[in-house]
This record gives C-alpha cells, structure tokens and sequence, in this order.
C-alpha cells in the first residue's frame, strides 16, 4: 500500500570456524639393496632429497618382462606389502608428514614432505639383485624440504625404535622426536623427550645399580630377552640377584600410579 515501508529480513550468517588441519605423522623411509634400482637411480635419490617406493609387480604379484612395470598409484593395483606402501604414500602426499629416510651407502635424511606434495614418477632402472639389471622402471617419489643430513654415528639412538619391516611406514613411537630435529627445536632432557625404546633401556639399566634393592626392587643380572620388542605386558623379562625371574612392564607414570615390578 502507498506509504507503507517494508523491511527485509537478512538471516545472520553464522562465521565458518576455521578447518584445522590434522597434526602431521611421522614416517619411516627405507631405501636399502632391496630396493634394487641401479646406482644412477639410487645417486638421483640422495642429491634430489626425494623418498620413493618400487613395487613394480602386478596386482597379482608378478612380473610381467613383456610388459611394463606397474607405475600406478592407486593401492587396489598392487597386493601384499606393497598395497600397504603405495596406501602409506598417497597418505603422505595428501596429508604431509615427517620424514626419517635410510640410503643405502649413504648417510641419514631427516625432512618434513609438505601437503599436498604430488606424487611423482621417476624414470629409472632395475639394479641386478634379481637379475633384471637395465630394465626400466618406475619409482614413484615424493619431495623432502627442509632436509638436515645425520650420521650414521648419530642416528644410531635415533633409529633404536625404527619399523623393522618395509619401505615406507608410519612410525607413531617417534613421537616429536623427528618433528623437533626437522624444525631445529632443542628437546629438553627429560624422560618424555625419550621414545618408548629408550625409556625401556634407561629402566633396564636403572635396575642393574645395586641402589634399587634399597628401594625395594629386584637388582636385574642377566635379561633373557631383547627389551621391549612384541612381548604383551611384558618389556623386560631377566634374571634377579636372588636367583628368580624379573617380569617388568615400562610406564610413564609415577610408582604410585603405576606399581612396582617385582621378582615372580
């Protein structure tokens, strides 16, 4: 009607809280003999701080010499391991990690590879491990930034609690360890700053001193197995000085909170 206004409402619009992104994992990268490339290939990876995997075998784990190599990167085209390898990777390009890389006949790389970092395939050549020397391959690859060069002398309490097994594989008992050495932070020289391997270490040796008898605790002698590893309950399993079994369990607790490990 003529004189009358009108109003419009506009409906408030809520602000967008902003997408975090997930802390990034770290990762294990294992370039070893196995890898089987020839030595410009393995040169090419150490002077271009790349990490890559092989895998060039079928989905049905087989090679074909009249074909060429599997270059995919989807994980429903490989088996096995190497299902597990190429699913590692894409994680890794999509999400970014970091990254502890072993050279055969080189030194150590520590190095974050960024989100979003693309997958890329690198021409290369078998090595002769498994007599297909010259064949071309592929390796599919991912950029390192901010690379630091160890020593194999000082990666040597580094890798104490390293994935045994594969070519690339999350490596969640690092904790910030690799995180703290790519970004130049000083850990401080705490218990916590240990990884669980180290910890357990550090127990084992404590319970040798003849001081802990004093505490109330069996003095270790002898162990009877490596520390740690995958025995369930159990990180130490030795000998005491009164003759019985020592079964001792490493927590990160205070004693009250935790309990005591005692001679069975």
């Amino acid at each position: 009607m003529p004189g009358r206004s009108t109003s419009r409402l506009t409906p408030a619009v809520r602000p967008e809280k902003p997408m975090t992104s997930p802390p990034m994992l770290t990762y294990f990268a294992r370039h070893t003999d196995k890898l089987d490339i020839d030595v410009v290939s393995r040169q090419a990876l150490w002077d271009r701080q790349l990490i890559a995997v092989h895998y060039p075998h079928s989905k049905a784990g087989t090679l074909d010499l009249d074909a060429t190599d599997n270059a995919s990167l989807d994980p429903s085209d490989y088996a096995g391991s190497a299902r597990g390898a190429i699913r590692a990777l894409n994680d890794l390009s999509r999400d970014g990690g970091y990254i502890y890389a072993e050279y055969a006949g080189q030194d150590c790389l520590v190095g974050v590879v960024e989100r979003g970092t693309p997958i890329v395939r690198l021409a290369s050549a078998w090595g002769s491990r498994y007599g297909h020397a010259g064949r071309p391959t592929v390796l599919k690859t991912l950029q390192l930034s901010k690379v630091k060069r160890i020593s194999k002398a000082d990666s040597a309490a580094i890798v104490v609690g390293r994935p045994r097994m594969g070519t690339l594989q999350k490596w969640p008992r690092a904790g910030k360890l690799i995180e703290n050495l790519v970004n130049g932070v000083r850990s401080e020289q705490t218990i916590v700053a240990l990884t669980t391997d180290l910890q357990e270490v550090l127990c084992a040796e404590f319970l040798r001193l003849p001081a802990v008898e004093a505490l109330g605790l069996p003095r270790l002698v002898h162990q009877l197995l490596p520390i740690g590893r995958t025995m369930r309950h159990i990180d130490l399993l030795g000998l005491a000085a009164d003759g019985r079994r020592l079964f001792a369990q490493v927590t990160h607790y205070s004693l009250a909170d935790a309990g005591k490990s005692s001679p069975s």
